[in-house]
């Protein structure tokens, strides 16, 4: 339908929208089937222009905004719901102090030096998960070959991978014997690389030499750390009582040192009980003897 205008321009005369209760215009005759752009779009797509989408409920659970997934509860209420009896999961592992660690195996906090691992569980807990797995799963097994140990030349049965050794101690040996092949073939990189490590860890060549010469006096020897030493003896000398300036290096008389409490000479162990914090002049006074002269 056509109406004259103004200057007699021909102008379309305006049309709304047949959707009952909807006032905007319509689409130009023929184009739209008479509805709006919105009421058109869901007859194409729903078959019915005036479709409502269904509105999903919220869920129940205090100050939870997602939407329902069943019995009211959304999927994360519904699951805890399940799994705990409860909808407030509690969480005891949030707020410890930095001296305690969660394990989830005991499902109670220990301390630092009872948890002793870097997992969620401490070490006996993870070694009784490990055990059990290997008994379910236990690893496949692997085909055996004849072989030819490369060290002493005994005959074994081993998988087909790279073995070449027939035992722990031919393997031992045998790298022992490829780095001595290595040094006498390269004399000046193996000093150059020995001087570096020493220079990279003096700590470890220093802890060296005292289980070299604990071994020669035939004393229990057992694994000891300087800084484990310094740190729990707080840095004070156990034969004077004074600090430690940890910043001054060897051969400062007053540099920090590592004493046998009971020396070597006399029966004493080489073991972080048997061991303190000195000064290097106050080991040095003490030699050989209990107490300080």
């Amino acid at each position: 339908m056509c109406t004259v205008g103004i200057k007699g321009i021909r102008t379309s005369t305006v049309r709304y929208c047949k959707a009952e209760g909807c006032d905007r215009q319509a689409y130009v005759p023929g184009s739209g089937l008479g509805y709006c752009g919105k009421h058109y779009d869901k007859f194409k797509k729903y078959g019915d222009p005036l479709f409502v989408k269904r509105v999903r409920n919220r869920c129940t659970a205090d100050g939870c905004d997602n939407y329902v997934k069943s019995d009211g509860l959304c999927s994360k209420h519904h699951s805890r719901l399940l799994r705990f009896g409860t909808l407030e999961l509690t969480k005891p592992w949030r707020n410890l102090p930095p001296e305690l660690k969660w394990c989830t195996g005991h499902q109670a906090a220990l301390s630092v030096e009872e948890f002793g691992g870097k997992n969620s569980m401490c070490r006996s807990c993870y070694a009784a998960y490990r055990r059990r797995r290997r008994e379910e799963k236990p690893d496949p097994l692997v085909p055996k070959a004849a072989k030819t140990c490369a060290e002493c030349g005994a005959e074994f049965l081993g998988d087909k991978r790279q073995t070449l050794h027939c035992s722990p101690a031919c393997k031992k040996a045998g790298k022992r014997r490829a780095d001595l092949e290595y040094q006498a073939m390269y004399p000046d990189r193996h000093s150059e690389a020995n001087r570096k490590w020493r220079q990279r860890y003096p700590d470890k060549v220093r802890e060296k030499a005292r289980v070299y010469r604990a071994r020669k006096m035939n004393a229990t020897v057992e694994p000891v750390s300087e800084g484990a030493i310094f740190q729990r003896d707080q840095w004070t000398c156990g034969i004077c009582g004074q600090i430690i300036d940890p910043a001054r290096k060897y051969p400062d008389p007053m540099s920090p040192s590592i004493d046998h409490i009971v020396p070597l000479f006399r029966g004493g162990a080489h073991s972080p009980a048997n061991c303190q914090a000195s000064h290097l002049r106050c080991n040095v006074r003490k030699g050989a003897s209990l107490t300080p002269s």
